[in-house]
């Protein structure tokens, strides 16, 4: 069980390390230089393809950094699920080509069952 201490730095090194994953997504996204520098290092099949995997990025690392968060007790249930829930529905997009974003961008296997079972139930109302 963590103090409150423990919970405070880790909640704060939750939030740099976000902060700083998404001032690189916003200043890749910004440059198509970086977006084709990217699409070669990275092997995306095209710099479009590049773009809209760092847009993900921007989007879900968020709710992923919630969800770790939450796994370590330092959020509350009902304000992760909330957080969560909301991405994923309010996601317009296909939900396949999201999951696939998921698993490329090396998300866990429990974050992404999570967000496929948000879009099954997206997909069911």
């Amino acid at each position: 069980m963590l103090d409150a201490h423990e919970k405070s730095i880790l909640s704060d090194q939750i939030r740099f390390s976000n902060s700083e994953w998404q001032k690189v997504g916003r200043f890749v996204l910004g440059d198509e230089k970086y977006l084709g520098l990217a699409d070669e290092t990275f092997g995306f099949a095209s710099v479009d393809d590049a773009r809209r995997t760092y847009f993900y990025f921007l989007y879900l690392n968020p709710a992923f950094c919630s969800f770790q968060a939450f796994k370590l007790g330092i959020m509350d249930r009902n304000v992760f699920g909330g957080g969560l829930r909301s991405v994923i529905h309010n996601f317009k997009g296909d939900g396949a080509e999201l999951l696939n974003a998921i698993k490329l961008l090396g998300y866990p296997n429990d974050f992404a069952a999570l967000c496929k079972q948000l879009l099954a139930e997206r997909d069911t109302k």
